[in-house]
């Protein structure tokens, strides 16, 4: 099988489970606002009937066949309803009304959402992206790859524009690399700044969704089984971080392991074994790393704030913590490239995540999460149709693999 074979079936096999995920994500999102019986069926609410109703007209839905309706008349209070809870209530008191077992579909969650938190949110996906910049210059700084800060702005949004609208095609960080080395002979510091850059944001995701699983805990906001699956995921991630860094930083578990081999056949092995001065340049400034280190708590926060702040804005029922533990675990399991740009992966692990909410008002939540960080990457399309024109992928991560040939330190013009 060729190479073009074998990343074509590769690409094929992603956009099936791509569409696999999206079909089931669909099948779970009501436009009308639905209740649901104790059998499993569904009823979508004709009209909008008064709030305090005992007789509603409804629509029972097929499911995995939401086209496929028929008009039923029946009395809301003769359901027995599945899942139902409302804390406003007595323990031995079942709910009689509409308001209180209903469910909302995804009219209604954009019908009431608040706009002012919308607004928020997306001021704070646009901060969260300048302050990845920021911090990307500073660790270019840090290894003497010297750029303006405007020009790191601008190849940050780029890279965000490769991310979302060019996925599979070659990666944002390669992008942001090439640009940049082509005006230093410190390909290597380049590759460890983007590579830093990017396992900084890794481990403090990790770091901050394994302290709000604790907090959780500790304080006895949830329980463990509400905590379970997040606590999970964020373990495995510590430890495969901890294995990967040990792998790379200690040429001495290396030999004793006898993974020098395997380790000198990877296609980044003499960029890797540069990491070693890096590494030295980074302990030497602690004070820059330290800055750095603060900018990506700073950045990771804002980015889940704005996320439970477009939850909010739409009225979902769940505490906010859960946003900090579980957003968390999405950001770790969307990296994973198991479809083109995470499609279908997140809006999938978004409706698992905060299954106790409406799964419409949480499928509105998924899309949002996704478009607002794409519409703040569209300014990186201006600097990829006004900036110079970009090789082949293949031809781009051959130049960036090249042997550094001169170890002169360079000012970047990025006029």
């Amino acid at each position: 099988m060729t190479t073009k074979v074998r990343k074509a079936v590769i690409l094929g096999v992603k956009l099936l489970v791509a569409g696999v995920l999206l079909a089931w994500v669909i099948s779970q999102v009501h436009w009308d606002d639905y209740v649901q019986t104790a059998d499993g069926k569904m009823y979508a609410v004709v009209g909008k009937p008064d709030p305090m109703a005992k007789q509603v007209k409804v629509v029972e839905v097929q499911k995995w066949q939401p086209w496929k309706r028929s008009e039923v008349d029946r009395s809301v209070s003769s359901f027995e309803f599945a899942g139902t809870k409302n804390e406003n209530l007595p323990a031995d008191q079942k709910p009689v009304t509409f308001e209180q077992v209903k469910r909302r579909g995804m009219h209604s969650a954009l019908d009431q959402m608040n706009t002012w938190l919308l607004l928020l949110a997306c001021a704070g996906f646009l901060c969260s992206v300048l302050i990845i910049a920021v911090r990307w210059w500073l660790l270019l700084g840090l290894q003497d790859v010297r750029i303006k800060l405007w020009q790191a702005v601008r190849l940050t949004f780029l890279g965000q524009f490769f991310n979302y609208f060019l996925p599979g095609s070659v990666g944002g960080d390669v992008v942001k690399a090439y640009y940049v080395s082509k005006h230093t002979h410190r390909k290597a510091s380049v590759w460890v700044s983007v590579f830093v850059d990017r396992a900084l944001g890794l481990v403090e995701v990790v770091v901050l969704g394994g302290v709000m699983v604790s907090v959780v805990l500790k304080t006895g906001l949830g329980s463990w089984t509400d905590m379970r699956r997040p606590a999970l995921v964020l373990g495995v991630a510590a430890a495969a971080i901890l294995a990967a860094m040990t792998f790379l930083f200690s040429s001495r578990l290396r030999r004793i392991l006898h993974l020098q081999k395997l380790y000198q056949r990877l296609p980044i092995a003499h960029h890797v074994a540069a990491v070693g001065d890096a590494v030295r340049l980074y302990r030497a400034r602690m004070g820059g790393v330290a800055k750095a280190i603060a900018l990506t708590f700073g950045g990771q926060i804002i980015s889940i704030s704005s996320v439970a702040c477009i939850g909010m804005s739409l009225h979902l029922d769940t505490p906010w913590y859960t946003y900090f533990a579980y957003v968390p675990v999405i950001y770790i399991l969307t990296a994973i490239p198991i479809t083109p740009g995470a499609v279908g992966v997140a809006e999938a692990l978004y409706t698992k995540a905060f299954y106790l909410a409406s799964p419409s008002g949480v499928i509105v939540l998924a899309l949002l999460a996704r478009l607002v960080p794409m519409f703040w990457s569209l300014p990186g399309a201006i600097v990829y149709i006004t900036g110079p024109k970009l090789p082949k992928a293949k031809d781009m991560e051959a130049e960036l693999n090249a042997e550094e040939v001169n170890p002169q330190i360079t000012q970047i013009n990025a006029d």
